[in-house]
């Protein structure tokens, strides 16, 4: 069955994003107001004012350094965060360009692969990133003259982006397009984690960005205070720091490094935990956290304008109650990934719908609930078990703070068996008495099917990837021989 949003639809303007938050915004009435703090340093900050205006002027910086930069050029940004981040990805765009963000703890060698996936024309680097970028550009045959660094200051020749795109006052006219061309041609680009292999570039046009804005909720009044500390080339960073806030005249403060307190979802569970932690701060004034990176499992109702399908393993639908794939289908038209026809055509239906490779269930109530990845569900004995229902048991034990279920083949048995692995809070308990107690706990709660028959080991800390997504293969591969 079809499943449709419970919520009315929400009108998709054929306009383009800097129209949309810039001119045809009704809730950005205080343009005075700090857009975007260094979370770090609060006397850094630009307004929405001049968060407008560096976008205008990036824009005609590009044009007068680049005469030739055409419509759909890229603009490829290699930097941690910074509150100029969203300002160079904005001006990217009103130049008529593309902006493509770059995970910058790669090495030169991936930032090449990326730069190559999208065909980057200019890199605007950091000062942490700048040799990296160089060694990069030099690998794609990106001119050194391209290549552009954060900040006020040159470094070893190459011109800052203050010094080459912002030391002037002209406001360049935004890039006029029409409605085709908001709707097919690529303005952002953001990449997968690389997690099954070679990293792919996800296309986003302009329309498919005011899709997205257009179906969310304004969930708290105008002086909301956000913090933004998710890495600013994922895709969550991409929609939430650097347009929806914008769109609701929110102050966002930007954590510019990233620590043991910039909270990740995975690692709210060691904080509450943690009363050393805890103890330390008041975060009474919290009322709101997106969570992703990591999975829960309520995750809500369908937005608007979006409607989906669950499958089974068939390619049937299946109806209220049933797990399925969870396959869903936005308004705008996809690009899905970029120059990249065989991943297309594994990820889309031919109705359209991108298939998640993650298992759903949903209700009459239309309220969903994430189950698991297809590609981590354990077959054992021709049961299907879901390791997240597992480690969410695992999870009530006082003392863990991560958990992490895995399929371990048993050469005796010759099916998988169910490994756990779990982190345990600094404790004076001994290790063996909490393992032997996070057991009892799975025998009281879960079936004889859902057993730890693959064991119960302690590891300092959970192998996880660069979006915090925990390594099952890495896991899956551990020599539990050493383990405890």
């Amino acid at each position: 069955m079809i499943i449709e949003s419970l919520k009315p639809k929400s009108p998709i303007p054929d306009v383009t994003v800097y129209q949309f938050l810039f001119k045809d915004n009704h809730r950005l009435v205080d343009r005075n107001k700090p857009c975007y703090i260094d979370a770090e340093d609060s006397t850094k900050f630009i307004s929405f004012a001049d968060f407008e205006n560096l976008i205008l002027r990036f824009a005609a910086g590009l044009k007068f350094n680049f005469p030739d930069f055409a419509l759909g050029d890229v603009v490829a940004m290699y930097s941690p965060s910074d509150i100029y981040f969203s300002a160079v990805a904005h001006g990217s765009v009103v130049a008529g360009g593309a902006f493509a963000a770059i995970d910058h703890s790669c090495n030169s060698e991936l930032a090449a692969d990326c730069l190559q996936t999208v065909k980057a024309k200019i890199i605007v680097a950091h000062a942490e990133t700048l040799t990296r970028a160089k060694e990069a550009a030099q690998f794609v045959g990106i001119p050194v003259k391209n290549i552009f660094v954060l900040g006020e200051e040159d470094i070893d020749g190459t011109l800052s982006i203050h010094n080459a795109m912002w030391n002037h006052h002209h406001l360049a006219t935004p890039v006029k397009l029409t409605k085709e061309q908001i709707s097919t041609i690529p303005c952002y680009f953001y990449y997968t984690s690389g997690t099954t292999g070679k990293k792919k570039a996800v296309a986003t046009t302009q329309s498919n960005m005011i899709s997205w804005l257009s179906s969310m909720p304004e969930w708290y009044p105008t002086e909301t205070l956000f913090l933004s500390h998710t890495e600013p080339h994922h895709g969550s960073a991409l929609i939430f720091a650097m347009h929806l806030h914008i769109m609701h005249n929110y102050t966002t403060y930007i954590l510019t490094k990233f620590t043991f307190e910039s909270l990740q979802p995975w690692m709210a569970a060691v904080i509450s935990k943690e009363e050393s932690i805890v103890s330390q701060y008041d975060i009474s004034s919290v009322r709101f956290a997106h969570c992703s990176g990591s999975p829960v499992s309520h995750v809500g109702t369908l937005s608007p304008n979006f409607c989906c399908k669950l499958i089974n393993d068939e390619g049937n639908e299946v109806g209220y109650d049933e797990v399925g794939e969870l396959c869903i289908k936005e308004p705008t038209q996809k690009l899905g990934y970029y120059n990249n026809t065989k991943a297309n055509g594994e990820s889309f239906d031919e109705d359209g719908y991108f298939h998640t490779g993650d298992l759903f269930q949903v209700n009459e109530k239309g309220i969903f609930t994430h189950i698991d990845r297809i590609n981590d569900v354990i077959k054992y004995k021709y049961n299907k078990i879901a390791p997240q229902e597992i480690e969410d048991v695992l999870m009530t034990h006082p003392l863990v703070v991560g958990a992490a279920v895995v399929g371990a083949l048993s050469e005796e048995e010759g099916v998988y068996l169910i490994r756990a692995f779990v982190v345990l809070k600094k404790s004076d308990q001994d290790i063996e008495q909490s393992k032997q107690e996070i057991i009892d706990i799975t025998k009281a709660q879960l079936s004889d099917l859902k057993q730890l028959r693959g064991g119960l080991y302690v590891l300092d800390d959970l192998p996880r990837n660069n979006t915090g997504k925990i390594n099952r293969r890495a896991l899956r591969q551990y020599n539990v021989d050493n383990l405890r």
